[in-house]
């Protein structure tokens, strides 16, 4: 499991590989449509306001697959770098409990990080040895954690460095400090295991209104929309009832819930709003597969008779 560090010439790189792959789907569905000239056939004023909306539902869809790749590569990156750090962070307690161990056997500090970075495994380990090896090339504690945080931001790993750089110039019980560490360290990782189990049906709540919105609008377009423009009685008082544009409402509609629902999902999660790019993500998908696939083939089973 690779940690990519996000530095200004790989966020350039990133950000490119999205805007060309938004970019060349558009050109592909620009093509299924027949051409940049048939464009204007594809957009539809919204009753008698200056307001106009795609209502092919090709185009619908491929602006939503390149919604899909245009956040794709950033988000398979988070999620890596998140997996990354989640595993490093998770392993500190047990490093700290191991080098007290060493210690209190009668090793020198440095000679017991060496010998705890050698054995430990995980992201932690890797990194350690790391730490290890540019130590034996010359370079102190302080520097070779210094270039580690830059290459790794995490507050957790920040507070360990902390605590190895402190406890490395300290004499005395630097065992039972260590210790003590750890059980906070532990403490603190039991709280965030347990505020996410708490929260997560919130996020899932989330999840579900998307759903529930989706399927609403369909029932309400298939059951009750198109019947009613088909109703005898009604035509002349729904001559101007444009399903396709309210079709497209409630299709773009979808689209923005999926976005501000998975930002808001990532926010009560994981307290951050950086790791909301996949819950997006998972909603676009959502939308998709719904609009995309299951709708359509719901749509060619349901007949609503036309009085």
């Amino acid at each position: 499991m690779p940690y990519i560090p996000l530095k200004k010439g790989s966020k350039i790189a990133l950000i490119g590989l999205s805007i060309g792959l938004f970019v060349a789907n558009f050109i592909r569905v620009v093509a299924m449509l027949g051409g940049p000239e048939k464009l204007k056939y594809v957009f539809e004023r919204v009753g008698e306001t200056i307001i106009y909306v795609p209502v092919s539902l090709t185009f619908n869809l491929g602006i939503l697959e390149g919604l899909i790749l245009m956040l794709t590569p950033y988000t398979i990156v988070s999620v890596l770098n998140r997996r990354y750090v989640g595993d490093l962070e998770t392993r500190i307690p047990f490093f700290l409990r191991e080098l007290a161990e060493g210690i209190r056997s009668g090793h020198s500090f440095m000679h017991a990080f060496e010998e705890t970075s050698l054995r430990s495994v995980g992201a932690l380990g890797k990194e350690m040895r790391r730490v290890v090896t540019r130590i034996f090339f010359g370079e102190t504690l302080e520097e070779t954690f210094s270039r580690l945080l830059k290459r790794i931001p995490s507050a957790k790993f920040r507070r360990f460095a902390t605590i190895i750089a402190v406890a490395a110039e300290s004499g005395g019980r630097v065992a039972d400090v260590l210790d003590t560490a750890a059980r906070i360290m532990s403490l603190i990782d039991a709280f965030e295991k347990e505020r996410k189990s708490k929260v997560k049906p919130y996020a899932i709540t989330i999840y579900l209104s998307l759903f529930l919105f989706l399927v609403i609008s369909f029932v309400l377009v298939e059951v009750f929309f198109k019947p009613l423009v088909g109703f005898r009685l009604l035509r002349g008082f729904v001559g101007k009832f444009n399903i396709r544009v309210y079709e497209a409402i409630f299709f773009y509609i979808g689209v923005m819930e999926a976005i501000f629902g998975g930002i808001i999902a990532g926010k009560i999660t994981e307290g951050t709003i950086k790791a909301s790019l996949p819950h997006i993500l998972a909603l676009l998908l959502m939308d998709y597969v719904l609009l995309g696939y299951v709708f359509p083939l719901l749509r060619t089973l349901i007949k609503i008779p036309l009085i």
